[in-house]
C-alpha cells in the first residue's frame, strides 16, 4: 500500500483507505472512494499538482491532498 502521491507516472492502484483529514470529504465527493480504480497521468515539473484519471475523467490535485489516499498497487 503506497500513497497516491508516491505512484509513478502511468501506474495505477485501487483506493483502499482515505486518512482523515480537512480535504477528506471533498476527496470523497470527487470519487475517492475505497475500492475505486485511480491512474497517476502526470505530475508537474516540481512534483505538484498531480494529475489523476478517476471514473472516466482526469482532475489535478496537490501532492499535499493526494498524500491522504491510500492505494493498493498490483
Amino acid at each position: 500500500m503506497v500513497r497516491l502521491s508516491e505512484l509513478a507516472l502511468g501506474e495505477k492502484g485501487q483506493i483502499s483507505q482515505i486518512e482523515s483529514s480537512a480535504i477528506a470529504p471533498r476527496l470523497m465527493e470527487l470519487g475517492f472512494v475505497p475500492g475505486e480504480y485511480v491512474e497517476l497521468k502526470n505530475k508537474a515539473p516540481w512534483g505538484d499538482p498531480i494529475e489523476v484519471s478517476l471514473l472516466g475523467y482526469r482532475l489535478c490535485l496537490r501532492r499535499k491532498d493526494a498524500e491522504a489516499v491510500w492505494v493498493n498497487t498490483q
